[in-house]
């Protein structure tokens, strides 16, 4: 999973706030942000977001799904199952397949493209029920591991691991 995810699917779409999301663009963006759903062997269930990224392939934080027996993605009333996993443990990534998951990849940022204080907004299921959108702003990038880590003002809460950080270009 290296560097092009860390430096990307973390930034991907880095840079929407609210203001500039116009109807059109949430209307394209929300579709690609899918809630996780991981239910131990305990029975614990875990709950985050996850981007589609590429046909069937649906990337998260791995802390979400790595101890589920089973994982399912869930869009409004539709739920897919996740065939497997690919984990990058080292930068909590982890890429699902899911073999019949009906949506869009989102476009894919680079990190080395961001300014500081650009728009951003997080997009993912703060709280698991429904899609929240988080303005904020680029503060730094953190050079690590072969990439770039964003901190940005963006407010996360439970649930919203794993999901998008957005800019104006979506």
């Amino acid at each position: 999973l290296g560097a092009l995810i860390v430096g990307s699917v973390l930034l991907a779409r880095s840079g929407l706030s609210q203001a500039q999301i116009d109807r059109s663009t949430m209307i394209q963006v929300a579709p690609s942000v899918l809630k996780i759903e991981a239910v131990s062997a305990d029975g614990r269930y875990q709950l985050g977001s996850g981007v589609i990224v590429a046909k069937g392939k649906v990337v998260t934080n791995c802390h979400v799904t790595r101890k589920a027996q089973r994982i399912q993605v869930v869009r409004g009333g539709q739920r897919w199952t996740v065939s497997r996993q690919a984990a990058d443990m080292l930068k909590d990534l982890c890429v699902l397949e899911v073999p019949k998951l009906e949506g869009e990849p989102v476009p894919i940022g680079r990190s080395d493209a961001l300014k500081m204080a650009q728009d951003v907004v997080a997009i993912g299921y703060t709280g698991g029920v429904g899609v929240q959108l988080s303005d904020g702003d680029v503060v730094a990038l953190h050079a690590w591991s072969g990439s770039n880590i964003v901190q940005s003002t963006n407010w996360f809460s439970s649930g919203a691991s794993g999901g998008g950080l957005f800019n104006a270009e979506g």
